[in-house]
This record gives structure tokens, sequence and C-alpha cells, in this order.
């Protein structure tokens, strides 16, 4: 397989079509994690609310099984014809999945129906999204430039970032709307804007250049099973990040409301103030990367991450809504800076002729392995110790696992052909 890319400068419009979807998409998929405490209600209900909670959760992590058949079809796509289709069909399916949860009666209506329906377009979710943000970041790796390839592949983290950003504002307001209405149709709207906007999103993509590649699915197994310590390594770099993203960001609010007995609104402020932190601590892990190293600015804040991470969560579980914005803002420092020192590495891991294929399926099994699974394990490490503030322990062990990822690696001047 040759490989071979159409090279030109990453251009400040090309740039803004690549992280724009992404933030769309990335909005799309955090609204459900955001709204569990009113899904649990419409589509598990249960008796016991922690009950209710943990089926929805477990519907969050079932519906990561479509992820792995996305990656090696949009994956396959992306390294044999066009980087560009592997955009386009991602922003389609993931619009398509998130509009259509927004259309469903809940249980009272439609019954079981009403719950299988919810997994299946959370299904197609998760089939969409399972490239977007792999795609974007070798697309803007393969066409920034060396120097400051950390800084702009950073960007996509930050994007998607800015995606929760924009998920955790929305649905904020809604919580803001009687329980009726938010019950009967609020919780709709942030499902129907996110599809709507991902349409918008297709369009602009449709202006980006080709970039045709060359080969066949023999030739790209080869490929894969040839650089599979690249593929290893890249497996626990995305488990450090994916986890570290649905704890931290996604599972949080609702963390602290069943768990730590917050107010709603203090809890989705306290989450979206440090997401709007993290936006920028992902773009600042990446200039870093550039001027230090990717290999010693990611195990360095991984490192000292493992370090502070339980004891944070303790203070946190005071319950008091101060120390959980402080404590959630300085995981946000060091969780910004672990991304985003470790964008460039989906580009300079692995050779052209396999890079989408080859990011997507560790990426996404990773995140099925233990970012579709993280909120269920920390519900249940907090029920079975007893311990509010168990998925610190939980953070800090696999903190100290992923560390011995990245050993050998030495950082290229040039990212392979």
């Amino acid at each position: 397989m040759s490989g071979n890319i159409d090279r030109q400068i990453l251009s400040r419009q090309q740039l803004t079509a690549l992280i724009s979807g992404n933030t769309i998409e990335y909005y799309d998929y955090v609204v459900y994690g955001l709204l569990t405490p009113v899904l649990s209600t419409l589509f598990f209900p249960a008796e016991d609310r922690l009950t209710s909670l943990l089926q929805t959760f477990i519907a969050f992590a079932t519906t990561m099984l479509a992820r792995p058949v996305g990656s090696v079809v949009i994956g396959f796509i992306g390294d044999l014809t066009d980087r560009k289709n592997a955009l386009l069909l991602s922003s389609l399916v993931t619009g398509l999945g998130t509009f259509c949860i927004g259309l469903l009666p809940d249980t009272s209506h439609l019954g079981v129906n009403a719950t299988l329906l919810l997994i299946l377009f959370r299904m197609m979710q998760g089939f969409g999204m399972s490239s977007e943000f792999c795609s974007v970041l070798v697309v803007t790796g393969e066409m920034a430039p060396p120097k400051r390839r950390g800084l702009l592949t950073s960007l996509a983290h930050s994007s998607g970032m800015l995606g929760t950003l924009l998920a955790s504002a929305i649905v904020t307001l809604v919580f803001l709307l009687p329980e009726e209405n938010l019950y009967s149709w609020g919780w709709r709207v942030p499902f129907w804007l996110g599809g709507l906007i991902c349409l918008t999103s297709w369009i602009i993509r449709k202006n980006l250049p080709e970039q045709r590649q060359t080969g066949n699915t023999r030739q790209l197994g080869k490929k894969l099973v040839h650089n599979w310590i690249a593929l290893g390594r890249l497996l626990f770099v995305v488990a450090g990040n994916t986890t570290l993203y649905h704890l931290l960001f996604v599972f949080f609010s609702t963390y602290l409301i069943e768990v730590l007995r917050i107010s709603t609104d203090t809890a989705m402020l306290v989450n979206s103030i440090n997401l709007i932190g993290l936006v920028f601590f992902c773009a600042l892990g990446g200039w870093l990367s550039d001027q230090f190293g990717r290999k010693q600015v990611y195990i360095g804040s991984v490192l000292l991450q493992a370090i502070i991470v339980a004891p944070i969560f303790w203070i946190m579980s005071q319950g008091n809504g101060w120390y959980c914005l402080i404590g959630q803002a300085t995981l946000a420092l060091l969780t910004g800076i672990i991304m985003g020192s470790s964008s460039a590495l989906y580009t300079e891991l692995l050779p052209a002729g396999i890079r989408i294929t080859g990011t997507t399926l560790p990426y996404n099994l990773a995140i099925l392995v233990f970012g579709g699974t993280s909120p269920l394990i920390a519900l249940k490490l907090t029920e079975w110790t007893g311990l509010s503030w168990s998925p610190g322990l939980y953070l800090s062990g696999l903190c100290l696992v992923i560390i011995c990822c990245l050993i050998g690696y030495k950082q290229p001047d040039k990212i392979a052909v």
C-alpha cells in the first residue's frame, strides 16, 4: 500500500471545517451522559434510583459495541479511498442518531420498545463517532507543519471539549425548566439541536480537499500486524484519555447530583466552568509537547495525576460546592495537558496507509473497555466500598498502569508515509 497523500499546508478554513465538525459530534455524543438523570426515569424506570441509573449506564456501555464495527468500516474507507469520505460518513450517521433520540416516545407510551430504540439510536451515534475524532487528528497531523503538529492536533481535543461544554451549557438551561416541561419536551431539545447542527457540519466538510488513498485490505491487514507495538501503545494512551474524560466530565455532573447530593444547578455550573478551562488546557498540552517532547510531558502529567487524583476525590466527597469546583479544576488542568500532549501520537505512531484504521481500532477498543464502562465501574465501586471518593482510586491505579505504555517510544522528526 503506497499510502500516498496529497500533502498541503493546513489552511485556517480547512482547520475550521475539521474541528467544528468534531465540536458538534462531541456535543451530540455527550448530551446523553449529561441527561442521564432524566433519561433513567423515562427509559429505565425502576423502584430503586441507583438501579435506574445503573441500567442507564449499562445501556451507555452496551452501545459502545457499535464503535469497533464503525472503526473498521469508516477506517477502511479513510485508508483505502479518501479521508474526506470517512469524515462525511461520520457526520451523517452521528447526526441522524442524535436527532432520532429526540423523537422517541418514553416507556410510558411505547413500553420496552422505547428502551430498545434508544439503544439502537445510541449505537448509530457510536458507529458515527467511532472514527470522527481519530480522522480529524490524522488529517490535521498530516497537513500540519512538524513544529506545530502538537498544538494543531491538540485542537481536536479542545474542539471535543468545546462540544462537551456546549452540551453542558444547553443541558444546564434545560434543567432550569419546570419539571413537567423538562420530562415532557425539554429533554428533547438538545438532541434536536445537535442533529440539525451536525447536518450543517456535513455541508461544511463537503468543501474539504480530497485525500485519495491506494491499497487493498490484505496489505492493510499485514501492516496492522507489523505495527502491533505501536497499536498497543496507542491503546493504552487512549485508555487513559477516555477514562479521565468520561469520569471527570461526562459522568461527573451525575456523580455530584446522585452520589454527593449537590443541587443540579450547582453541579452543572461546576462542570461547565471547568470544561471552559479544559478547552484551553488541551491546547496548552499540545504546545508543551512541541516545546519539550510528547513523552516527557505526557508521562510527567500522568504521574502527577496518579498521585493527586484520589486525595482530590476525597476532598470533593465532603460535598462542598467550592471544593468540587477547585478539585475538578485541578484535575482538568492535568487532564488537558495529558490529552493535548498525546494528540500528535495519533499521527506519529503509524504509517499513512493504515493511519485511520490503525488509530480508530485501538481508540474504540479502549473506549469500549475503559471509557464506556467507567461510569458503571465508578457507581459500582461507590456501592461496594461505601466510599464516595472511590472513583479517584480507580483513576489513580489506571494512571500508574498507563505510564508504562510509552517506554521505548522516541518522537520521530517526520511522520511515516
